[in-house]
């Protein structure tokens, strides 16, 4: 499905088509894209009764639980060399921040940036840059 021009693009005369290269995903019913794929596929729902924290007072007993979760597990998995660096940067991270960095290698791998980089001015948003890790490029839009 292609992108609709947006009216301010017609007016300054900049339409940019955006490619998405490489896609990573961490969810209740996958870890990355393929588990991800192959549950919608076979119809599996990740929706259950909730496992809240004991003593947790949450009213919430429904929901999409991500469960059995280890970050060090799961990048260990990745054979890109930046993994190290990553793992490095979020062992301690909140657990959204974990699971957002596993995306990002996985959709890093998947686009081969690690083998074609490609120039700053054609990535992304370039909103957040790390000095000590300027190739961890987290884009948003």
């Amino acid at each position: 499905m292609e992108r609709k021009p947006h009216l301010s693009d017609q007016a300054s005369g900049m339409v940019n088509n955006v490619v998405i290269t490489g896609t990573g995903i961490i969810s209740p019913i996958g870890y990355n894209s393929v588990e991800f794929t192959e549950s919608l596929k076979s119809g599996k729902s990740g929706i259950d009764c909730w496992q809240s924290p004991a003593g947790s007072a949450a009213p919430v007993r429904i929901g999409a639980q991500i469960r059995d979760f280890s970050f060090d597990k799961l990048i260990k998995q990745s054979p890109l060399e930046l993994a190290n660096k990553a793992r490095l940067c979020a062992r301690r991270s909140p657990f959204s921040v974990q699971c957002s960095v596993l995306a990002v290698l996985e959709a890093w791998e998947q686009a081969e940036l690690h083998t074609h980089p490609i120039a700053d001015e054609r990535k992304g948003d370039r909103c957040f840059r790390e000095q000590s890790f300027p190739e961890l490029c987290i884009l948003t839009f």
